[in-house]
């Protein structure tokens, strides 16, 4: 009996001290980049001033922008650590009580390949101090801006906004906006990269729609109950497919708060959106039109990510992450770990691997996720960092390159790393 007694007490205490250990690992959360892989090769480190949290980090292909905290200064640097230029803007005044200021450098957009930057800034300029203008006179000082730089950091052209840009296509040709707020209603806008001249518009817009370049020349745009493909430059339809008898398929009626997603050579394309409390449908498409299957009655999705190939989607959320083979439509693998929002849209997915930064949850912090896979893309291993991490192209797909945000008082790190 006293053994017994004994036996059972030491199996309570292993039962416990498991118990908090599981716990303290689960609190600790992910863990810094360089405990998880000790073996890395760190190619070069950077350190500029901390963007956050009224500045911008935009990653792209090759290297980042970033916009100060104070707003006034814009930095572009390469992939190989190299500043290719900066910009820099004074026209900022004191506005309310707690150091509050207004104009500067708002934001900014990377073309993919991280050749052209459209920054919107506020071009009003002032003749008197401050303290010498009435609260409407110191807003009425706001020119909203958009100016377009190339890789050398010249300038292509500027123009006022609205219409307010909000996506480049991957080289960089073509702008485009999803919401004029000048209108009566949202329209679809398209601006040439070459001059910022306005090619085409879709006026009168009303209810729930959306766009998103497929290549330079190609725009994917959802307008209920109709898809499109339309040629970049001139507006005209490609293709278009009423998506009504699908839906009904699968006993829905419509998307609401559509997305798109396209693989990097636009041969595949994917709708995808929730279309009831809790429950969303993704919509898989070839170049063409044609629908290669639809999947509803997920969890909500919040966004995703067709491989470079096309062949396989990435769902990142919301309640498991998700492998899709994106021929058939079938799950290829889930995972608790996800994510609820993604960092700049962070996500590379390859045959190899899928690293993706974010919020990630149940670790309940920000961080990334990198998950290796197998040749038939089943996951093999997940390991998580608390860095964020930009991912930088790698056509073989078999190094992993990034560069690493560290973030610390009063400054911000930069590290390449190869792993």
């Amino acid at each position: 009996m006293q053994v017994r007694r004994s036996v059972l007490l030491a199996a309570a205490v292993f039962s416990v001290t498991s118990l908090l250990w599981a716990g303290l690992v689960l609190a600790q959360g992910p863990r810094p980049f360089q405990e998880v892989f000790p073996n890395a090769k760190v190619e070069w480190e950077l350190t500029l001033p901390n963007p956050y949290p009224n500045g911008q980090i935009v990653g792209c292909e090759d290297g980042f922008v970033l916009i100060t905290n104070d707003r006034t200064h814009l930095y572009r640097y390469n992939a190989k650590g190299k500043k290719l230029w900066e910009l820099s803007d004074i026209k900022r005044l004191p506005y309310g009580e707690g150091g509050k200021m207004i104009g500067g450098i708002w934001r900014a957009l990377v073309s993919r390949d991280g050749r052209f930057v459209y920054v919107k800034r506020d071009a009003g300029l002032a003749t008197k101090p401050a303290e010498e203008y009435t609260h409407e006179g110191l807003l009425g000082l706001s020119e909203p801006q958009g100016e377009y730089f190339n890789a050398q950091g010249n300038s292509l052209w500027k123009r006022e906004e609205p219409p307010y840009m909000e996506r480049i296509s991957p080289g960089g040709k073509y702008l485009m906006t999803q919401f004029d707020p000048m209108s009566e209603r949202q329209e679809l806008v398209v601006v040439s990269g070459k001059d910022g001249t306005i090619l085409w518009r879709r006026e009168g817009e009303i209810g729930i729609w959306a766009a998103e370049f497929a290549t330079d020349e190609r725009i994917v745009y959802y307008k209920h109950p109709t898809l499109y493909l339309f040629d970049s430059a001139t507006g005209n339809a490609i293709w278009e497919l009423d998506m009504r008898p699908h839906f009904k398929r699968f006993d829905f009626e419509g998307i609401a708060h559509p997305q798109i997603t396209a693989s990097r050579e636009g041969k595949r394309i994917v709708l995808f959106g929730y279309y009831a409390l809790g429950k969303s449908a993704v919509i898989s498409l070839d170049g063409q039109g044609n629908i290669l299957w639809i999947r509803a009655g997920l969890p909500r999705i919040l966004s995703a990510q067709v491989s470079g190939s096309g062949k396989t989607l990435f769902i990142p959320g919301y309640g498991s992450s998700r492998l899709i083979n994106n021929d058939t439509g079938t799950d290829l693998w889930t995972q608790r770990t996800y994510f609820s929002w993604i960092e700049n849209d962070l996500i590379q997915v390859t045959r190899n691997f899928i690293i993706a930064s974010g919020y990630i949850k149940p670790d309940k912090m920000s961080g990334t996720g990198f998950f290796t896979l197998n040749k038939t893309g089943e996951l093999q291993s997940l390991r998580k960092f608390k860095e964020i991490a930009i991912p930088v192209n790698s056509p073989l797909g078999i190094l992993q390159k990034a560069i690493l945000i560290r973030k610390g008082p009063g400054k911000v790190e930069f590290l390449r790393v190869t792993f």
